[in-house]
């Protein structure tokens, strides 16, 4: 674990320079420091194989939860992307506990593309309804 603290110095650093330069928070930074916070809890919980198995889609279920803090300007695009990962967090636990590691270390990164790339494509469909 203290190695996941040291991971964390550089992107707070980098995030606390961007607040006292910009007044603004990089988002960059504050993804790498919301997914390295995230895996420290996830390495506090147990650090047995089933959560490493599950750690990838902490941070898409951290993610997931925050996206209806959003939600102050609803959006249909903040549902449905709020959706997608928590749905991806889900289906991984799911995953997880009902097939062997091999498997879910073969399938984790296809589904996870598979929900962000139908996402996506979801997404710009959408905007581009949106604009006719």
């Amino acid at each position: 674990m203290p190695a996941l603290l040291w991971a964390a110095v550089v992107p707070a650093a980098i995030a606390a320079i961007g607040v006292v330069r910009k007044r603004t928070i990089d988002p960059i930074a504050a993804i790498a420091i919301v997914s390295i916070v995230v895996s420290i809890i996830g390495a506090e919980i147990g650090g047995g194989p089933k959560v490493l198995l599950i750690r990838e889609s902490f941070v898409t279920g951290a993610l997931g939860l925050l996206c209806p803090v959003s939600l102050a300007l609803p959006r249909l695009i903040t549902i449905v992307w709020a959706g997608a990962f928590v749905g991806e967090f889900v289906l991984r636990v799911v995953l997880v506990f009902t097939l062997p590691a091999i498997v879910v270390l073969a399938v984790a990164p296809v589904v996870l593309g598979a929900i962000t790339l139908a996402t996506i494509v979801w997404t710009y469909r959408y905007i581009a309804l949106a604009r006719r």
